[in-house]
């Protein structure tokens, strides 16, 4: 009897056994599917990729606020800075990974904190010197139940691994926002010196007419006449860098928009110093430590890293408690049927995760360190960019004031000269064209370094007051 029951047990047991583990991987398990890496698909569509105003209008309406009040995206008209803001924070590569980092985070949260799944066994045994050829069969399963909180603990540490990354990301867009302000900036003062610099060319061309008429007729030394061909072929040279470094300016506005290099769209260059239009002496005082810690990104990712370094040690020490093992089990016997009841606990004595919470006390302090090191760079950069931007003002007061001044009053003089038929100095008329030249230049780079000085003053004391891609709507992300 025994004999004849014992294989029609074993039968059902891997039976029970076979049905059991396919019916949990038919309902948890998943499948997986290539999805190899197409790179030159990508190319094609990035330079493919065009400015939709359709697409990111709502988005812009919200974001791109600035200097100048622009807060819509006209699809006809030409983009402006903050246009190309909000054009930067959908496509931008750095923030697209950034967010990207962020998904893998979220990915994380949401599925932490889960048991670990419970093990099926089965146990044959057969007595070898046994006059019984009879097996016996054991079946089990065994399931760690944590009784620490570790889960919750873990749970939670994800979630906050999660936020920083957010934080992150937030503090990733105020920092490209700025480095487009920085460039469009660039871009508009090279503007100006290309049309500056082909100005005193078209006029110093004009001269020369002259020039060579004078010296035709002889009133003028041929080695005098020469220098004006020799100005000309120098400033056609600094014309040529200042219009390749235009053109450079214009490709990392590309770059910083995630647009390809060849992309077609009309742009505003706008004002130098737009955002120098925020500043005043009287309005920004030296912020202290406690505002800082408020409201600038770098510091609130900072305070989100200590959080999670917290979280972790929590969590290590957390880990150092044993979990319960608990394995039932049900099999025959001697011909008997038996339940076996298997408890387990592993015994912290050895290891006890003396590496893991070691390492995160040392990460905890390590978050403090870093944190303290960052709020005090924040307070160093706005001292050197309230420097520079009383420099750069000063520096611009002087040309304006003092510099134009002259210059302009030479030039009415050789006007009213030449005008009353007085006969006006070839040479002279080209220094004072130089001069001219010098003093616009000269102010064009002071009002350039003003706005880089006024927007790392921003940078440092000012804070995102509108929604950054983070929160783009699923609709228009690229």
């Amino acid at each position: 009897m025994k004999a004849s029951w014992c294989p029609r047990l074993r039968a059902r047991v891997a039976r029970a056994i076979v049905f059991s583990g396919a019916a949990f991987c038919a309902v948890s398990c998943q499948s997986y599917r290539a999805q190899p890496l197409d790179l030159a698909a990508h190319n094609r569509v990035f330079l493919a990729r065009t400015v939709d105003p359709s697409d990111l209008s709502q988005f812009a309406q919200t974001l791109a606020t600035g200097a100048q009040g622009d807060s819509f995206f006209v699809a006809d008209d030409a983009i402006s800075a903050y246009e190309a803001e909000a054009i930067a924070m959908v496509f931008n590569a750095q923030l697209r990974s950034a967010r990207a980092t962020a998904a893998v985070m979220r990915a994380t949260s949401e599925n932490s904190g889960l048991w670990q799944d419970p093990s099926v066994g089965v146990d044959l045994t057969r007595l070898l010197d046994g006059s019984n050829d009879a097996w016996e069969a054991f079946g089990n399963i065994s399931l760690t139940i944590p009784l620490w909180g570790r889960l919750e603990v873990e749970q939670s540490r994800d979630a906050l691994a999660f936020a920083a990354q957010i934080a992150r990301v937030h503090a990733d867009e105020w920092r490209v926002r700025f480095e487009l302000r920085r460039a469009w900036s660039e871009w508009a003062a090279l503007e100006l010196e290309v049309a500056i610099m082909r100005g005193f060319i078209e006029n110093l061309e004009r001269i020369m007419v002259v020039v060579e008429a004078m010296e035709t007729r002889g009133e003028m030394a041929r080695v005098e006449a020469r220098l004006f061909p020799m100005e000309r072929a120098l400033a056609r040279q600094r014309l040529t860098e200042s219009e390749g470094a235009q053109q450079r300016a214009r490709l990392v506005i590309h770059s910083l928009m995630g647009l390809p290099p060849e992309a077609q769209f009309r742009a505003a260059p706008g004002r130098i110093d737009d955002y120098a239009a925020f500043l005043m002496h009287s309005e920004y005082a030296l912020r202290d430590g406690a505002d800082l810690v408020k409201f600038h990104p770098s510091l609130v990712v900072m305070d989100a890293d200590y959080l999670l370094a917290e979280r972790s040690l929590e969590l290590e020490i957390r880990k150092q408690y044993p979990d319960l093992v608990i394995g039932p089990g049900f099999g025959t016997q001697d011909g008997q049927r038996q339940f076996v009841l298997g408890l387990g606990v592993t015994l912290p004595f050895l290891n006890a995760n003396r590496q893991a919470i070691a390492e995160a006390f040392a990460a905890r302090e390590l978050a403090r360190i870093r944190a303290e090191a960052a709020l005090e760079t924040l307070l160093d950069q706005l001292a050197v960019a309230h420097s520079e931007l009383s420099s750069a003002r000063a520096s611009r007061a002087i040309v304006e004031l003092e510099v134009i001044p002259l210059v302009e009053a030479q030039d009415a003089d050789l006007r009213r000269l030449a005008q009353q038929g007085g006969e006006v100095d070839a040479l002279l008329l080209l220094g004072s064209l130089q001069r001219q030249q010098d003093a616009k230049l000269n102010l064009i780079n002071s009002t350039r370094l003003e706005a880089f000085a006024s927007l790392h003053v921003l940078e440092v004391i000012d804070s995102p007051s509108v929604p950054t891609s983070a929160t783009i709507p699923p609709e228009i992300q690229p």
